[in-house]
């Protein structure tokens, strides 16, 4: 939005987000964080109000935009494309559906109703440019973030533990259970019982929790009080934690690229309601749930998942990595190129570039 706004000044935006979105001057017709839920059965609680915000979008088409920018949530976002096409709306598809995942189908949706898709992980360029999907690979945004984290870091790039009320030369762990209270719910007690563990095999490690601004922070601050072990919990900062850490414990999703941009290395958990794993087993195709091991190719940071999923697991995988330099070591360099794939910054100034461009044709 900031990059569009450079270009077009005067430029005005409406649709769904949060408070970033609103800050940059978004007339939001529906919160974000009221659409923000994952898996099959988590779903059905909340229809009535996606249903809603499908209707505040709609309307929102309806006043004929120069343009539409989806981002994410195909299930959502598909039907909105094809009520814009329908409308003459030109739409953008930022963050395309995972079709290398699932759901190979939706690539002839996309070639119906959208002018351009913009990706954001390498690999997926080639598979729409196979589908004849008009696509640029415009960067990763968590780049453009961490040059930012980097350059306002207290000194040499980096944040230090001392920047989070730690002691400096003892060695720190992030605990990274998500951003959605779903996840909360399923991932933080086991990482607090793998961080109580840890704890007694290692006394001297600290523990650090960056709470997302989408959580209830006292509510996290209580959960973490009562489980027994001392852990410092900031207001967000996930960025700025994972460059003052020497290793981490994470929820699969976008904080795997972050630690992988920071140097961070460390273990990648997750867990979802049993049903939601069990259709998922039979309908994902890929070797990895973690981004980063995604766009390494390999399994570079290892994952727990499920039952694989323990507080003794987690403390084997984060002992290993604090007392074993040799195994840090070969993480950080298998970090190290993922962060070369993901190329420089300037995503959100490629994407402007686009956007503003499929618009013009559109005229």
């Amino acid at each position: 939005m900031a990059a569009l706004a450079a270009r077009a000044p005067g430029a005005a935006f409406t649709g769904i987000g949060g408070e970033r979105m609103a800050a940059a001057g978004l007339d939001a017709v529906f919160h974000a964080r009221d659409l923000s839920v994952m898996g099959i059965s988590e779903v059905l609680g909340r229809i009535g109000a996606v249903r809603t915000a499908l209707q505040r979008a709609t309307a929102a088409l309806a006043a004929r935009p120069d343009g539409a920018v989806l981002i994410d949530a195909f299930d959502f976002n598909g039907r909105l494309a094809r009520r814009a096409r329908a409308l003459g709306v030109p739409v953008v598809y930022f963050i395309p559906p995972k079709v290398w995942a699932w759901r190979k189908g939706r690539l002839k949706a996309l070639a119906r109703t959208v002018r351009h898709v913009l990706v954001v992980l390498p690999f997926e360029r080639d598979i729409y440019e196979q589908a004849r999907v008009p696509v640029t690979y415009v960067g990763n945004p968590l780049v453009d973030e961490m040059a930012e984290v980097a350059a306002a870091a207290p000194a040499g790039g980096r944040w230090r533990p001392a920047d989070f009320g730690l002691v400096p030369g003892r060695p720190v762990v992030a605990l990274l259970p998500g951003s959605r209270p779903k996840e909360l719910d399923a991932v933080l007690p086991t990482l607090l019982a793998a961080a109580r563990m840890l704890a007694e095999r290692l006394p001297e490690v600290q523990f650090v929790l960056p709470v997302a601004d989408s959580l209830d922070g006292a509510q996290v601050r209580a959960r973490v009080a009562a489980a027994g072990v001392p852990v410092t919990c900031t207001d967000g900062k996930a960025v700025e934690v994972l460059t003052a850490a020497d290793a981490a414990a994470m929820a699969s999703g976008t904080v795997t690229l972050q630690a992988a941009l920071a140097g961070v290395p460390g273990v990648i958990v997750y867990r979802v309601a049993p049903l939601t794993y069990a259709l998922g087993r039979l309908l994902v195709r890929v070797p990895h749930i973690g981004l980063v091991n995604l766009v390494a190719g390999r399994r570079a940071v290892p994952e727990l998942l499920q039952g694989d999923f323990t507080a003794q697991a987690v403390c084997d995988e984060l002992h290993a990595l604090l007392s074993d330099p040799d195994r840090a070591e070969a993480q950080r360099l298998a970090l190290k190129e993922v962060r070369a794939r993901l190329g420089p910054p300037g995503a959100a100034d490629r994407a402007a570039e686009v956007v503003l461009k499929v618009m013009g044709e559109a005229a």
